[in-house]
């Protein structure tokens, strides 16, 4: 579930909308999983890297 949930970055069109959208999939997974928002935020930059590239290549990185 959590795997799947993030994996859905990939598939917002901007670099903008892929780093509000990790904010939302923290929220979401935090209710349940608090370690796991914590985690996620605290690894925001690496985590919507891929973000700064192409979108072409996004699933490539």
């Amino acid at each position: 579930m959590v795997a799947a949930t993030i994996r859905t970055l990939f598939a917002q069109p901007t670099a903008d909308e892929v780093r509000a959208h990790l904010d939302t999939v923290a929220d979401m997974l935090g209710a349940q999983f608090p370690k796991v928002k914590e985690m996620l935020l605290d690894a925001k930059e690496d985590l919507t890297a891929f973000a700064d590239f192409p979108h072409q290549d996004w699933k490539k990185i």
